[in-house]
């Protein structure tokens, strides 16, 4: 049967492919294929997608992560320990790492007592300093985080609240210390491990531990 076409069929591969008979008789050849040749495209459009999806994932939580790495820590650096640091590797680390700004932690737990005569084991944070540097902590009322560092006092997870029927202004006693309560802390800063405690936390002023707690074990 002589051809529509009256090109003859180049020699060279790439005008061989470009040729309208090459494509009429690979449409004809494949007939009896098509349902299988649209099931193999699917699968592969399905699987260049499944990975662009994975890739454009993994980049938004790259950026996330690298956009609020420091709020999620707190700080730029941060060393912890389960011991006490001595005062003279403490000296070294600040000479090290020669920060602009520092804060120290201690945190420990210890059973609080409520003006109704009960307790509760609870996370005590002892903080120094302006802690978190970066990201804000919110408070009820909202300047409680600001006077912790000037003012004798505790903030208390909201939970203890209602568990024990105290308000702001209060008194509880943790260890030796009396002290009143500032405020409900509604989110707290960052800690080395996030899954060290399953206790509420408190929070006070480090100068308060140091004065009237024993070294804690």
């Amino acid at each position: 049967m002589p051809s529509s076409d009256p090109r003859p069929l180049p020699t060279a591969l790439l005008p061989a492919l470009l040729h309208p008979w090459t494509w009429r008789m690979a449409w004809r050849d494949s007939r009896t294929q098509r349902a299988r040749l649209l099931v193999f495209s699917l699968s592969i459009v399905s699987g260049l997608a499944a990975l662009v999806a994975i890739h454009a994932l993994k980049a938004s939580v790259e950026n996330g992560i690298s956009a609020q790495a420091k709020e999620l820590l707190g700080s730029d650096l941060q060393v912890s320990s389960r011991q006490a640091i001595p005062e003279e590797e403490a000296a070294k680390l600040l000479q090290l790492t020669a920060p602009t700004r520092s804060t120290r932690e201690t945190a420990f737990p210890s059973m609080m007592s409520f003006p109704q005569g009960t307790s509760r084991l609870v996370h005590v944070r002892a903080l120094e300093g302006a802690y978190p540097f970066y990201g804000k902590i919110e408070t009820l009322p909202a300047d409680a985080w600001q006077r912790l560092p000037q003012e004798r006092g505790v903030l208390l997870n909201p939970a203890l609240l209602e568990q024990f029927q105290v308000k702001t202004g209060d008194e509880v006693e943790l260890g030796s210390l009396r002290l009143k309560i500032l405020g409900v802390i509604q989110n707290s800063p960052p800690r080395a491990n996030p899954f060290g405690t399953l206790a509420p936390e408190v929070f006070v002023r480090l100068s308060e531990v140091e004065a009237g707690f024993a070294a804690p074990t």
